[in-house]
C-alpha cells in the first residue's frame, strides 16, 4: 500500500511539473518567458556572433566568459537575442528573458526557467564554431537592429568577431580594402545599418595570421559604426592566452 501511495505522489509531482512548463506562468510569454508587459523589460541586448572561421579553445573559452559575464550583469527579465552572423535575414538562436521571481509562482517554476534559460545560451553559443563563407557583417547589424523591440528598453548589441567584413559591401581580406572603401564611400555607407541609440560592445576575436586585422581595421569598424548612429562603448580583444 505504502508503494501505491508513494507511486501516486511521483506521479502528482510529474503532473504538476509538467503543468508548470506546458501551461506556464499567465504573466509571462509562454515562449520567451518575457513578461506581457514590456516597461519590465529595461534593457534588450542583441549578441552577434560571427563564426566565418572557427575560433581557437582558448578564445573560445574567452568568448563564452565574458558573454556570460555581460548576461548575468543584466537585469531581471532584461531580453537576450542570439544571433549568428550570416547572408540573409537574421532570424534568432535564442530569444528569451532573464528570468526572475516576482512574476514566478513556485519555486519549481523559478528553476525550472532559470535553468531552462542557461541550457539554451549554452546551446546557443556552441554555433561559436561555424564555418560561414561569407562575414556580411553590416548587413546582419542592420537586420538584428531593426528587431529590437521598440519599447523604451535600452538597446545593446554584443558584437564578438574578428571583425573582418567578407561580402558583396566589401571585403577586408583583400590587402587594398582601405583603398576600395575610399572609392566606394558613398555606396558603402548607403549601406549603413540603422543604429541609431544602440549601444554597442566588440568582442574583437584576433587572427593573427590575417595580415589586414590590424589597429586600421579596429579604428575603421569603430568610426563607421558611429556613422550609422551607434555608440561604440569598449573593443576588447579576444587572445585567448589570458
Amino acid at each position: 500500500m505504502a508503494k501505491v501511495v508513494v507511486f501516486v505522489l511521483i506521479i502528482a509531482i510529474i503532473a504538476i511539473v509538467v503543468v508548470v512548463v506546458l501551461v506556464g506562468n499567465r504573466q509571462l510569454d509562454p515562449q520567451t518567458g518575457c513578461p506581457k508587459k514590456p516597461s519590465r523589460t529595461q534593457i534588450s541586448l542583441s549578441i552577434a556572433l560571427d563564426a566565418t572561421d572557427p575560433y581557437g579553445p582558448g578564445q573560445r573559452r574567452e568568448i563564452v566568459n565574458k558573454v556570460w559575464k555581460t548576461v548575468d550583469e543584466l537585469n531581471t527579465y532584461d531580453r537576450v537575442r542570439v544571433y549568428m552572423i550570416q547572408q540573409g535575414e537574421q532570424i534568432p538562436l535564442l530569444d528569451a528573458c532573464k528570468p526572475g521571481r516576482e512574476l514566478q509562482h513556485s519555486p519549481i517554476e523559478r528553476l525550472l526557467r532559470e535553468e531552462s534559460f542557461k541550457a539554451k545560451v549554452d546551446q546557443a553559443l556552441e554555433h561559436l564554431q561555424g564555418t560561414e563563407n561569407n562575414s556580411p557583417i553590416i548587413e546582419s547589424l542592420g537586420w538584428i537592429a531593426a528587431n529590437h523591440n521598440r519599447d523604451g528598453s535600452q538597446r545593446r548589441i554584443l558584437l564578438v568577431s574578428d571583425l573582418i567584413e567578407h561580402s558583396d559591401v566589401l571585403s577586408h581580406y583583400s590587402p587594398n580594402w582601405l583603398d576600395s572603401y575610399e572609392e566606394n564611400r558613398v555606396r558603402i555607407h548607403n549601406q549603413c545599418p540603422n543604429l541609431d541609440d544602440v549601444d554597442i560592445d566588440i568582442l574583437f576575436g584576433a587572427r593573427p595570421s590575417i595580415p589586414t586585422q590590424e589597429l586600421n581595421l579596429v579604428n575603421w569598424w569603430e568610426s563607421y559604426l558611429s556613422a550609422c548612429g551607434g555608440t561604440v562603448n569598449s573593443i576588447v580583444k579576444i587572445t585567448g592566452v589570458n
